[in-house]
């Protein structure tokens, strides 16, 4: 799967991406629950952790990849 936005390559990225926008979502998500129904933001945090790093291991990274005209450099020691 390749995530491009012109000439912007974002599928190195595309965990950290996830990470923001489930991050978003589940602040506003939390903003309009109840009190006893705060569980579900710890839920929803677990859900987005285990999904970065499930898109973190398929990525499968073999060398060092420079994205976004060099400002997100994504490797193996960095997954």
């Amino acid at each position: 799967m390749n995530l491009i936005l012109g000439n912007i390559d974002l599928t190195p990225a595309l965990a950290e991406v996830w990470m923001i926008s489930a991050a978003c979502v589940i602040l506003l998500v939390d903003v309009f629950l109840h009190d006893r129904q705060r569980w579900v933001t710890p839920l929803l945090s677990f859900i987005a952790l285990a999904v970065a790093a499930y898109i973190t291991a398929q990525q499968q990274l073999t060398g060092r990849v420079v994205a976004l005209n060099g400002f997100y450099v994504a490797d193996a020691m960095g997954n």
